[in-house]
C-alpha cells in the first residue's frame, strides 16, 4: 500500500497490475479517482493492452 499512498498523495499517474490480496481494490479505487488505469494480469499476454495503458497515463491530462 505505501506505493499506492506515494503515488496518489502526490498526483502521481499510475498503470496498476494488481497481483493478488487487496491490490485489486486499491487499484480500482484509483481507477475510480481518475488517478490510475488498471490492466489484469490475464490481459498482459496481449502486448497492446499495456501499450495502450501507457499511453492513457502520458496523454490523457
Amino acid at each position: 500500500m505505501n506505493s499506492v499512498t506515494e503515488g496518489s498523495s502526490r498526483g502521481v499517474p499510475m498503470v496498476c497490475i494488481p497481483l493478488f490480496s487487496e491490490q485489486s481494490r486499491n487499484a480500482n479505487l484509483l481507477k475510480y479517482r481518475g488517478t490510475a488505469v488498471v490492466v489484469e494480469k490475464k490481459d498482459l499476454m496481449n502486448g497492446e493492452v499495456l501499450e495502450a495503458a501507457i499511453n492513457e497515463i502520458l496523454i490523457n491530462d
